[in-house]
């Protein structure tokens, strides 16, 4: 019989599968702006997806649907209701495309086997709140835990709107995000309650505050007569009112985020309030609290592609139909050229006045949590190199887009990719070794892994807490070889898990140590 185990955020998985999100595709059709003749399709996968585009264009409406649907699909995810009656949070006629107000709205969800269909229908006029639910399944292994997992992002999602600091002071909640007094509550209930387990959450937080801002001291308390937070730095102590937009911004979103505990992060413009090196760091964290991933919109092209797993582009034609594209689809940019978009020039002003060249897009946010064990993140802009492909490429076709990082002006360039080595007695693929060949030539730092890939420095220790049932890499396995393991989209939390001692006895710790460390002293 086989047996059944139930993971956080309630999915049930098989014991001895690895615990990751599949591909969804989400079809919203006749809701706010996307139409009955225009609907908008985004698929969704672990990691951070962040959606970029002009305003107005349905950005916010697209992430507000995964809350404002949330208790009327939520009974059908959990008990495969096709036919129910329903209260939605507001009007019918709020919901539904102005240009078809009379029409039903739907949601579509699918993955590779399945297609879920959710259509609300007016009970009672367009004024009311009234609805009719039917959702129509289509394909082969529907199952409970297949359904639940597919309807997750209503289920166990959190949203946070766009918003400032008045919210410190505002009272009850912002699409189910605590505010104000409801927050300092909830707080209180957490760090001071029973629960042993509650507390030392909070105290992982404050801990992470702590280092984010730079304290010496960080403290969070609750006031005697519980109606505010009380926050102690090395300046002295402070309510949470009076302290500036970025700081309280972060407690107030990433406090919400631990007590929870969502599968997904919905959140519009995270750089709202904050420098541009701390809304990178604003991202990575909060989307490390969330068990499947963060889904973003922006304006800001150089966040995105600094942090985002995917980037995507929603545009609207003279139709009035949306699209989401993946940004850059039309434009192939170079390296330096990415860099300089990102906005290099405003990371040199603030010490980050190397780059780090890694391989791929998921080694990014990686290797920012393997140099922030060494406390040398701040001082190295990460970039990725395009890929094994790219890296593979014949020499001559690669050479001049190497040589234009020398524009830049950067103290110095770094390079770290994955040798391929498959035993101890070679030091890299004879596939990557002209690559290696090439950037040692041009002056660069170069560090082919002494391990097969990024993927083999990964710990059991840190499987074991994101991905229970997973089995680490020997230093020379092949990722994928012997069947799926973890998400790649991963790894950046896994090495967030590791300590620097898991790192500083293999030879990157050793490039680290000996080569990034001397730089990061010039």
């Amino acid at each position: 019989m086989t047996r059944i185990r139930r993971c956080a955020g309630g999915v049930l998985r098989r014991w001895g599968e690895v615990c990751f999100m599949e591909q969804f595709s989400y079809t919203l059709q006749n809701y706010r702006p996307f139409g009955l003749s225009h609907p908008v399709e985004m698929t969704v996968s672990e990691g951070i997806t962040f959606i970029l585009g002009p305003n107005n264009v349905g950005k916010s409406a697209l992430l507000r649907a995964f809350v404002e649907l949330k208790n009327v699909i939520e009974p059908a995810a959990k008990r495969d209701n096709r036919k129910y009656d329903a209260q939605i949070s507001t009007s019918f006629e709020t919901l539904v495309c102005r240009s078809n107000p009379t029409s039903s709205f739907s949601v579509a969800v699918a993955n590779d086997t399945a297609k879920w269909t959710v259509s609300f229908t007016s009970r009672a006029g367009i004024h009311s709140n009234a609805v009719g639910v039917h959702m129509d399944v289509r394909g082969d292994n529907v199952t409970p835990e297949s359904r639940f997992r597919a309807m997750s992002l209503f289920t166990n999602a959190l949203y946070v709107p766009a918003f400032r600091s008045p919210t410190v002071n505002a009272q009850g909640d912002i699409y189910g995000m605590h505010i104000g007094q409801q927050f300092v509550a909830q707080w209180d209930e957490w760090a001071n309650g029973k629960r042993i387990s509650d507390a030392e959450k909070v105290s992982a937080l404050v801990e992470e505050l702590r280092v984010l801002f730079g304290f010496s001291r960080f403290e969070i308390t609750v006031a005697k007569d519980g109606s505010q937070l009380l926050v102690r730095t090395d300046e002295g102590r402070f309510s949470l009112s009076e302290l500036g937009d970025g700081l309280s911004h972060y407690i107030i979103v990433l406090g919400n985020a631990m007590i929870a505990a969502p599968d997904w992060i919905l959140i519009d413009e995270p750089e709202i309030g904050l420098h541009p090196k701390m809304q990178e760091a604003f991202v990575r964290v909060l989307a490390s609290k969330a068990r499947y991933g963060l889904i973003a919109t922006s304006h800001s092209v150089g966040l995105a592609r600094s942090v985002a797993d995917r980037v995507l582009m929603m545009t609207k034609d003279a139709s009035g139909a949306r699209r989401l594209e993946p940004f850059g689809k039309h434009l192939n940019p170079t390296i330096a050229q990415s860099i300089s978009e990102m906005g290099y020039s405003q990371f040199a002003e603030l010490g980050a006045n190397h780059l780090l060249l890694v391989e791929g897009r998921t080694d990014i946010k990686a290797f920012r949590e393997i140099l922030r064990k060494f406390n040398l993140e701040q001082h190295f802009l990460i970039w990725s190199l395009n890929g094994s492909d790219w890296i593979k490429a014949p020499p001559e076709k690669i050479a001049d887009e190497l040589a234009e990082l020398k524009r830049l002006g950067a103290a110095s360039v770094s390079i770290v990719f994955d040798s391929e080595r498959t035993d101890s007695s070679m030091d890299m693929s004879e596939a990557v070794r002209p690559f290696h060949d090439l950037c040692a030539s041009l002056g660069f730092n170069v560090f082919a892994t002494d391990r097969h890939s990024t993927e083999n420095y990964i710990t059991q220790e840190a499987l074991d807490k994101l991905c229970p049932g997973t089995v680490a890499l020997g230093e020379f396995e092949i990722f994928g070889a012997s069947g799926k393991k973890w998400e790649k989209s991963k790894n950046w939390l896994l090495f967030r898990e590791m300590g620097r001692p898991d790192i500083e006895g293999t030879g990157l710790g050793q490039f680290i140590t000996g080569t990034l460390s001397r730089l990061a002293l010039q």
